[in-house]
């Protein structure tokens, strides 16, 4: 199944050095927070919590596949520090559960917190207009995606005048996948 809502193309997810070793130590909780603002920097936002790192060059890659988890890390070494090449699913590389539902909550999050700023609303008339308390949108402009779900994300956005389409069709895969596509 596919959820088509306006998306941007994603950068390319890096990890140096033992960052993802790191991370993947953490709390889920925590993995989860870093996964939206990490999703978020992939799509060209902004999070409070993220920084541009500057000063590295090309080298060769390594692929490496990780068939038990369907996806795809490149490993690479670039000045004598190891860089991991992530997927399009930050929160599958996290190793979290129902990595691709969070995604697909990050995804709308964004587009939400891009409506809200395209509007010019602040947090409580953002708030009001999408049948919210102004606690609540804070919570999930900063990436909360625990006590949200999916649908109630999707009706914010048409509060905040964005159409929604989901096609259905069959997969290629023998499994199908949930994405949301920004137009």
């Amino acid at each position: 199944m596919r959820l088509d809502i306006p998306t941007t193309t994603e950068k390319p997810l890096v990890w140096l050095g033992s960052s993802y070793r790191d991370l993947m130590a953490m709390p889920g909780p925590v993995r989860q927070f870093f996964g939206h603002a990490l999703g978020r920097a992939q799509q060209g936002e902004r999070h409070e919590s993220t920084k541009v790192l500057r000063g590295f060059g090309g080298a060769g890659i390594l692929e490496i596949i990780r068939d038990d988890e369907m996806r795809r890390m490149k490993k690479e070494v670039i000045a004598g520090v190891e860089v991991l090449h992530g997927s399009d699913n930050v929160f599958a590389d996290l190793g979290l559960p129902n990595a691709g539902k969070l995604k697909v909550k990050s995804d709308l999050v964004i587009e939400i917190t891009r409506a809200i700023r395209r509007l010019g609303l602040t947090q409580e008339a953002a708030a009001q207009r999408m049948g919210l308390t102004q606690p609540k949108v804070s919570s999930i402009v900063r990436g909360d995606l625990a006590n949200v779900s999916e649908r109630k994300l999707m009706e914010c956005l048409t509060r905040l005048g964005y159409d929604i389409e989901i096609a259905v069709r069959p997969s290629k895969r023998r499994t199908g996948q949930l994405t949301v596509a920004v137009a």
